[in-house]
């Protein structure tokens, strides 16, 4: 097998890898996403609950942002493999992109941000000034924004490519029809206005999970295919 095959079949297979195993990263992450537990939850305290799992929440997005730069590199190749010519194609990598910024943002603030104001109460005797706890609703607010917008964006993005896929023709358009439906379905829950908390992220992640790993079966099966192609021997006499 030549380097040039090599890369060929390295490249969807680590895309595979990439995009499946960061899918279910994210689902088995949300699942312990840190949570005030209502023994930690002090009425006379605004916001005294976040103190009790601040460093863990800080720990929880700053993983779950590695996480999304490897996502996001599994979709630069599957990008790749799919043709970055293409309008649809390029217009669904944008969407991925925009939308990883847009999520790196939102974890920044709800992780980093929140443990910043956090630590500014806990070192006070007074507990949360008065401008602290504004700065922490309006840093909760700007969460869920760039949340909705990172997901919207996300879903999008996913859409096209599983769009982009029908090119692949074959059995891969099932596998491109579940990717535009599962990637459909969080838009509905993020328009609908409701609170994205814990369990509303753990629904759209699975959602999301699904389409990763609708793309990693076909990337597998491609390659899988490919490699099996480069080493069959030549027909005919080999003399």
């Amino acid at each position: 097998m030549t380097e040039a095959a090599h890369s060929r079949l390295s490249h969807p297979r680590l895309a595979a890898a990439l995009i499946g195993c960061t899918a279910l990263i994210e689902v088995v992450l949300v699942t312990h996403h840190p949570v005030v537990s209502r023994n930690d939850r002090d009425p006379s305290v605004p916001f005294g609950g976040l103190a009790a799992i601040m460093e863990t929440n800080l720990a929880f997005h700053a993983i779950l942002m590695l996480v999304v730069v490897g996502q996001f590199v599994g979709l630069l190749l599957f990008a790749r493999r799919l043709g970055l010519h293409r309008p649809l194609v390029l217009t669904g990598i944008l969407f991925c992109g925009f939308a990883a910024v847009l999520l790196m943002i939102a974890m920044t603030f709800d992780g980093f941000v929140i443990y910043e104001l956090i630590s500014r109460c806990s070192a006070s005797a007074a507990g949360c000034a008065e401008g602290t706890a504004d700065a922490l609703r309006l840093a909760l607010a700007i969460i869920q924004g760039f949340t909705k917008l990172g997901f919207g964006a996300q879903c999008l993005g996913f859409m096209a490519l599983g769009v982009a896929m029908w090119r692949l023709g074959g059995n891969v358009r099932i596998a491109a029809i579940a990717a535009v439906i599962v990637a459909t379905a969080p838009i509905l829950m993020i328009i609908s206005g409701a609170y994205v908390g814990p369990q509303q992220l753990m629904e759209i992640l699975a959602l999301l999970a699904g389409w990763g790993l609708c793309v990693a079966s076909v990337l597998a099966m491609e390659s899988v295919r490919s490699g099996n192609s480069h080493a069959a021997p030549p027909s005919g006499d080999s003399r």
